[in-house]
């Protein structure tokens, strides 16, 4: 069993206790990881701040990379909004009783360990760790290269808060980049409970093409934006501008290759 292997098996093992966790405890994880990422923001820009200084690619990739104190101060806004989200587990889906008076209730759970390989951007890592914290899921993070000083640190401090609430630090496991992760991540059985590929056209047809074990295929395709003959032209331009014109860099694609 290699070091990486035996990093699956063990966040396997936390995805369980964490499973019975309350929806009060979660938010409680969430709230206080809110403010450690505020009072780390020095040692957080620092990481990103090595990472730049790497990275050669283009100014659109970069913009991407970059985290600064209002990218910062946003994400740390959007975490404590999800803190107060309802608990997404234990909802009644569906219920139905049949002739034979047996009750049958469709109950969200938890999925168990969510494998997510994704590309540039930092605050992705919170955003993920974030909704695998509020649904009661463990979550494997496999950024790019060019983000792993930046993910490295903010997933330590994500498992600082995860033992300060006495659960164990494997429930968010951050994969290095540079190690063969590829053939082990793609076919943890067993360890590995679905896998979400996030990212360009690249990338999900890779992750498809060659997991052996379930995958949730994300969409890679052009979002447009309708108008019909009765539009508001003051609506429309503002709609348009409000989704990816303001900001570019965060629509564009890079060509996956790690």
């Amino acid at each position: 069993m290699t070091p990486f292997t035996q990093q699956l098996h063990t966040t396997k093992l936390a995805s369980a206790t964490f499973a019975q966790s309350s929806g009060k405890e979660r938010s409680a994880i969430l709230v206080a990881l809110a403010r450690e990422l505020a009072s780390q923001e020095k040692s957080i820009l620092a990481a990103n701040k090595k990472d730049l200084n790497a990275f050669t690619g283009d100014t659109a990739m970069r913009e991407r990379l970059e985290l600064n104190s209002k990218k910062l101060a946003g994400i740390v806004s959007s975490i404590e909004e999800v803190a107060q989200m309802a608990d997404p587990i234990g909802t009644v889906l569906e219920e139905r009783t049949p002739a034979n008076g047996l009750v049958i209730q469709k109950i969200s759970v938890p999925l168990g360990v969510i494998g997510i390989i994704y590309e540039s951007r930092p605050n992705v890592t919170i955003d993920l760790a974030v909704l695998a914290i509020k649904t009661g899921n463990a979550a494997v993070l496999k950024g790019g290269k060019e983000s792993y000083q930046s993910n490295k640190l903010l997933v330590s401090i994500i498992q600082k808060v995860l033992v300060r609430f006495g659960f164990s630090k494997n429930i968010v496991l951050c994969v290095d980049p540079n190690i063969d992760w590829k053939d082990t991540m793609l076919g943890a059985s067993g360890s590995i409970d679905v896998l979400i590929p996030r990212g360009g056209a690249g990338l999900i047809d890779y992750v498809r093409k060659n997991a052996r074990i379930p995958v949730i295929e994300t969409g890679a395709g052009v979002v447009h934006t309708l108008i019909d003959e009765k539009y508001d032209l003051e609506k429309a331009v503002t709609i348009a501008v409000g989704s990816k014109i303001q900001r570019p860099s965060v629509s564009i694609r890079s060509h996956w290759s790690s």
